[in-house]
């Protein structure tokens, strides 16, 4: 602590109350003056989704780093050919869900959900899933599979769709939504500064000394025009 100034616990203690009291401010204000319920709206249309679960089965290429490109590519095509063949098994399955379950737990190479059958359960966009993963879960049917390997950094996977949900209410998750914003606005560079002027202004701060205003109001449009 004495390295960044502090002399003791308590010291470090009130600039952590204070920090939390400021950007519970700062929040307050972004959520009262800055977000419009035009973009809760189209952030609620786009961007919130119901729950999925869905099974996959995951064929990872045998790669290492001392492979050359050409290695690398023909592991690459090792797995994809493996996983169209799993596909074209899948395609004469009479029992899908039964028959997916157990290629999972034979071949997946996702130590995570292989002893599950491949299971992940009610999942959305902010789960932290790869995109193409969720974008593929998202675009089938329930009770239907990929009938094309899905491409991703961990490898080329098979998925089939268990349960869609339906989107949940916007009173249900406008208090989430709000909060996603602000966080994606104060992410832009210099954006929390940009606010705190407009919350100043808003409770009508003044600066006396004709100096320091100068500098002041100089800074906050360099800013304006760095943002």
């Amino acid at each position: 602590l004495s390295y960044y100034g502090y002399n003791n616990d308590q010291e470090f203690l009130d600039d952590l109350t204070t920090n939390y009291s400021q950007q519970k401010v700062l929040n307050k204000y972004i959520k009262e003056n800055v977000i419009t319920e035009e973009e809760i709206n189209k952030y609620y249309e786009e961007d919130i989704y119901g729950e999925m679960t869905v099974r996959h089965i995951l064929i990872t290429p045998s790669v290492t780093d001392d492979m050359s490109e050409d290695e690398k590519t023909k592991a690459k095509d090792e797995a994809l050919k493996e996983a169209k063949d799993l596909i074209k098994q899948l395609n004469k399955s009479e029992k899908l869900e039964d028959d997916f379950t157990a290629l999972a737990k034979e071949k997946s190479d996702d130590t995570g959900s292989a002893s599950e059958g491949g299971l992940i359960e009610n999942f959305t966009n902010e789960s932290g899933l790869v995109e193409e993963f969720f974008d593929a879960s998202l675009k089938l049917e329930v009770g239907k599979f990929t009938t094309e390997p899905v491409e991703t950094q961990f490898g080329y996977h098979i998925i089939y769709k268990v349960k869609q949900n339906e989107k949940p209410s916007l009173d249900n998750v406008k208090d989430k939504i709000i909060s996603n914003i602000t966080q994606e606005l104060l992410s832009d560079s210099n954006a929390s500064y940009i606010y705190w002027a407009g919350l100043r202004e808003k409770y009508g701060m003044k600066i006396y000394d004709d100096v320091i205003g100068d500098n002041y109001k100089a800074t906050m449009n360099n800013l304006k025009k760095q943002n």
